[in-house]
């Protein structure tokens, strides 16, 4: 009597989904690494844990917008989908940067949070509006591909770009208002 044994599942499909399977598990990691990374540079660069926490949310902004939006589309999750939030979180803290900077640049001068909010939003965030539509239209190119892995990632790091910016712009200065 002839043994059968039990089926294997083979062939590229198996191969991607273990392949996203670890891409996610990778890009998990390397999020929680950046952002706690960019939590401590921010931290010792303002020289204020309290900043440092405050900075860090209109930078997970964009990332709660684009995971939220997959969702909510049923977009699926593939190679470039995967890569979204550590490369978003990575584009958008130059904003939050910039315009911490001159918000404290403004305080130092001795003007009011108010005032101070103003003058970064007419210098600073002029800059971080053309810097935002520059990335933008460089990563919506990819829209252009015929990959589909690319074609998400170029729209979805698109839309984390206008996220980031609308974090640094509206949300970081209603939290320097309310905490400083």
């Amino acid at each position: 009597m002839k043994t059968v044994e039990p089926g294997k599942a083979a062939g590229i499909f198996i191969l991607l989904a273990y392949l996203i399977d670890s891409l996610l598990n990778d890009q998990l990691f390397s999020f929680l690494l950046a952002g706690t990374s960019i939590l401590a540079m921010m931290t010792i660069a303002f020289r204020s844990l309290k900043i440092g926490i405050i900075s860090m949310i209109p930078n997970l902004f964009p990332i709660v917008l684009v995971v939220g939006a997959m969702g909510w589309f049923n977009l699926p999750l593939n190679i470039g989908t995967a890569m979204i939030a550590s490369v978003s979180m990575g584009l958008t803290t130059d904003s939050s940067i910039h315009f911490i900077t001159g918000f404290l640049r403004e305080r130092s001068r001795g003007a009011s949070v108010v005032d101070a909010i103003r003058r970064t939003h007419r210098g600073v965030g002029r800059a971080i509006i053309f810097a935002t539509c520059a990335l933008v239209a460089g990563f919506s190119v990819l829209t252009l591909s015929h990959f589909i892995p690319l074609i998400y990632f170029g729209a979805l790091v698109s839309v984390a770009m206008l996220g980031g910016m609308l974090g640094s712009l509206v949300l970081l200065p209603i939290l320097l208002r309310l905490f400083l």
